[in-house]
């Protein structure tokens, strides 16, 4: 397969050449309101994204803190597609065999001509240390009642067409699926969303943690199709967005090697990992301005994460061993000073 890249709408799509058939990808999400960011403030405008602005009204939806997962048809099998891989392989293949997992509902609708997307959230993903961002996952599963695996259904294609809100909550219905959990229809307008920041906000200093990272705005007509927006409290939002001159936080680097590492076999990373830490430069450069020493720090990071997991997962206990194995020598470097 051939992979776009590029960060745009098409991000993650994939050429598969055997078919002449080109993946559904991940919606791009875009910020309902506009901003600025001045060294550590955060300016909100007076101002929506102007593709928001085209739309009268919006689903309100909630954003939970997981990881994105679509399904599609490929030579009659049902391939799970994570952000940029053609099929989702690693820890999300475990996830997908787990008894819970709604795997044959989504089986039937994919080969029923639809294209869902899920998002997958829960304290269960613990186990197979997918990191999330910084909502109290626990908390929000006591708060709710919810289990400790959840598949919510956010949005649903058919024939390369987005399909409303409405059609997909009948969907969910019909194949016995979660739909994500949706709070109102409110009118498009700077007001509201800034209401729904300070809502989200206001839930999260009563509780005393972050059980909320937000909401998603579901705007659809027939014109436009289906257009997606996040609304996150300031707090969320500030630290989500705030372009660092001089570090990147660790936990931000964890978070996403942690969701390569989700989309991509660790094996073939060790092997080759030069393509896979660009990548991770791409993801941290939307948010980060990346120096050479930052670089250095980030590349230091992912070899020591990857050399960790070698150890624990695959019992390589020696530099002759990873040589043996083909690991790539920066990985083999990092693996050395672990074992010292």
């Amino acid at each position: 397969a051939t992979v776009y890249l590029k960060h745009d709408q098409h991000f993650g799509a994939c050429y598969l050449h055997a078919t002449d058939q080109v993946t559904p990808n991940m919606p791009k999400l875009r910020y309902a309101i506009n901003f600025e960011v001045r060294e550590d403030k955060l300016e909100i405008k007076d101002s929506l994204n102007s593709e928001l602005a085209k739309y009268k009204e919006a689903y309100v939806f909630e954003k939970r803190d997981g990881f994105n997962l679509l399904f599609y048809k490929f030579r009659d099998k049902v391939i799970p597609k994570t952000r940029t891989a053609p099929i989702a392989l690693g820890q999300i293949q475990k996830v997908i065999q787990l008894p819970e997992f709604p795997i044959k509902q989504i089986e039937q609708m994919v080969l029923d001509g639809f294209t869902p997307y899920f998002e997958v959230w829960g304290t269960k993903l613990d186990e197979f240390e997918i990191i999330h961002g910084c909502v109290n996952i626990l908390e929000v599963q006591k708060a709710e009642g919810l289990p400790d695996l959840n598949c919510d259904l956010i949005a649903v294609k058919q024939d390369n067409k987005w399909l409303s809100p409405d059609r997909m909550f009948q969907l969910a219905k019909q194949y016995d699926l979660e739909a994500c959990k949706c709070y109102d229809i409110v009118e498009v307008s700077v007001s509201r969303v800034i209401d729904l920041m300070q809502r989200a906000e206001q839930l999260n200093e009563k509780v005393g943690t972050i059980i909320t990272e937000g909401y998603v705005l579901h705007a659809y007509t027939p014109r436009f199709g289906l257009g997606m927006f996040k609304v996150k409290p300031y707090n969320v939002m500030l630290h989500d967005v705030i372009r660092s001159h001089n570090t990147i936080p660790k936990d931000r680097v964890d978070l996403e090697i942690s969701k390569l590492l989700l989309e991509y076999d660790l094996i073939s990373v060790a092997k080759d990992p030069i393509p896979y830490l660009e990548m991770l430069y791409d993801y941290l450069e939307e948010d980060y301005k990346l120096t050479n020493k930052a670089k250095r720090r980030v590349l230091k990071q992912f070899t020591s994460r990857i050399a960790r997991l070698l150890i624990s997962e695959h019992n390589i206990s020696s530099a002759e061993q990873a040589g043996r194995s083909g690991i790539h020598k920066c990985v083999i470097g990092a693996l050395i000073q672990l074992l010292k």
